[in-house]
């Protein structure tokens, strides 16, 4: 067995759903620069790096006719996953234990290649073959999604890395080694403090992420032998000579719009391609991650799409607005604002009214064409002016897209807004829902159930009413709790009403656990 391989059997990395890397992510980002990606529903996945799968599972659950293909040199995580393929009934999944150098031409052309948390940690020929694979095996119009950690942002964090490693060289056990990581770096932002130096101050902010920060991230992220930042014009170099070029971001687009404007210009005129572009405004920021998107070098990339692009497609709201009430009629400012606190500032009508609307239907997607009839009502716009209004409003949602105010996807997610008579939770859901209580969602996110929600989830099957489901969650409270809950716990919880049930399925919808 390889070191990374015993590394990752040791102290295994928890799957997750991560959006970025969903084929609507990457077919929206695609069709949004004229580029015909496939249908998401029916296309060919590969993952290098699949862990135990806790991204491709959940995606070959949500597209039942789409081939999944996972591999990861880890016997441990691979192993744990295909249990919860079987579980899950799924037959359109393969994981398997491989190493990215095995894969050839043999494997096939596949429509989206994923590649997350891979590429800063492998060894140079590793990250040539996985440049290879995708100038070699993508499909004519498919979409590659490689992460990697940046320069210049990881000249600072590089320090971090280093003294942890030289202060967790001391420790054995890995659990351990990771809490004294997090220890160390808080007494040294307070000792440093007051010295109020470029590297007391990038220690400070380490101190949150760090304390938030799991085990297993620490472990892989500062203490692996290896870890290979670069600078995007570098990775870009890379990638074009091995027959591939930039289409774009999956997430945390670059904010040129944030800049004042003679910035931007300036910037513009520096920059002899886009690509120059990105790497000044890695600069500005300090960027130490990226999500980068590539197609193949022969494919057409619009860069300035044309307003019937967004026709086909749907939105879902990433803020909300400041005010509880807006004004969408007058140029009256409003802010909207993320999960993250941040977010940004409109004065346009129809933008506002848009906007809210999407709030309003979270979290469902909203076809465009029925947006844009929303937000004209709602901004009393005459319907004589509706070309004018759709060239406008697709424009300011294509930035709001790249502002991270609004999500654009191919097709809606396949969750119900609320439960019917005999509600059913995600089946995948309730498999995993029975040793943990972080679960992957059908808009393919990860969300942490309560005690209660657990118990809701557990039996919630499509073959339970209401009354039998409240009357199941009491027996079960009675004989053991949900299994992270401890027996004191497990006695303490009341039996849940039907009203009670109701609004936990109510909570569940909302959390998008619910399906047909």
């Amino acid at each position: 067995m390889s070191d990374v391989a015993r590394s990752y059997d040791e102290v295994p990395y928890e799957g997750k759903p991560l959006y970025a890397t969903h084929p609507d992510c990457l077919a929206a980002a695609a069709r949004l620069r004229c580029i015909p990606a496939a249908d998401p529903a029916q296309c060919r996945v590969l993952e290098l790096g699949c862990g135990t799968g806790g991204n491709l599972i959940p995606m070959a659950y949500t597209l039942p006719e789409s081939q999944f293909l996972g591999i990861d040199l880890s016997p441990r995580q691979i192993a744990w996953g295909q249990s919860i393929v079987q579980q899950a009934g799924l037959r359109n999944i393969e994981l398997k234990v491989a190493s990215i150098l095995d894969v050839d031409r043999n494997w096939g052309r596949f429509d989206y290649i994923i590649c997350h948390g891979v590429f800063s940690w492998v060894p140079r020929p590793v990250q040539d073959h996985i440049l290879w694979i995708c100038g070699n095996l993508l499909a004519p119009y498919g979409v590659a999604y490689i992460s990697y950690n940046t320069y210049p942002g990881w000249h600072l964090r590089a320090v971090v890395r280093d003294l942890a490693q030289f202060y967790a060289a001391r420790f054995d056990d890995p659990a351990t080694k990771a809490q004294q990581v997090r220890a160390i770096v808080q007494f040294l932002a307070r000792a440093s403090a007051s010295l109020d130096s470029p590297l007391s101050r990038y220690l400070a902010e380490e101190v949150p992420s760090l304390a938030e920060a799991a085990d297993y991230y620490i472990y892989h992220e500062h203490l692996e032998d290896t870890n290979h930042p670069l600078y995007f014009y570098e990775f870009m170099t890379r990638a074009r000579a091995a027959g591939l070029e930039y289409l774009g971001e999956a997430w945390h687009h670059s904010p040129l719009d944030s800049l004042p404007d003679e910035v931007r210009q300036t910037l513009v005129e520096l920059s002899r391609d886009l690509v120059d572009l990105e790497q000044w405004m890695d600069f500005i920021h300090s960027r130490t991650f990226r999500r980068t998107l590539l197609c193949r070098a022969e494919v057409p990339v619009e860069r300035t799409p044309p307003p019937d692009v967004l026709r086909p497609m749907y939105l879902t709201a990433l803020a909300r607005p400041q005010s509880p009430e807006v004004d969408v009629t007058t140029p009256q400012p409003e802010r909207f604002v993320r999960d993250d606190g941040t977010g940004a500032t409109t004065n346009v009508p129809l933008l506002k009214a848009a906007l809210v609307a999407l709030f309003q239907r979270w979290p469902a997607a909203v076809p465009f064409s029925e947006l844009l009839e929303s937000a004209m009502a709602q901004a009393n716009i005459p319907r004589d002016q509706q070309a004018q209004a759709e060239a406008v409003l697709a424009a300011l949602l294509v930035r709001s897209y790249t502002s991270h105010l609004v999500a654009i996807h191919t097709r809606p997610f396949p969750f119900v807004g609320e439960a019917g008579p005999l509600p059913c939770a995600s089946r995948l859901a309730r498999v995993l829902a029975r040793e943990q209580a972080r679960v992957p969602n059908l808009r393919h996110h990860l969300v942490l159930l309560s005690p209660e929600q657990r118990q809701v989830l557990a039996v919630a099957d499509g073959r339970h009413r209401r009354e039998e489901i409240a009357r199941a969650v009491a027996v079960a409270a009675d004989q053991r709790g949900p299994p992270d809950v401890s027996a004191e716990r497990a006695q303490a919880l009341a039996p849940l009403s039907t009203q009670q049930v109701d609004e936990v399925l109510r909570q569940l919808a909302r959390c998008a656990l619910l399906e047909a």
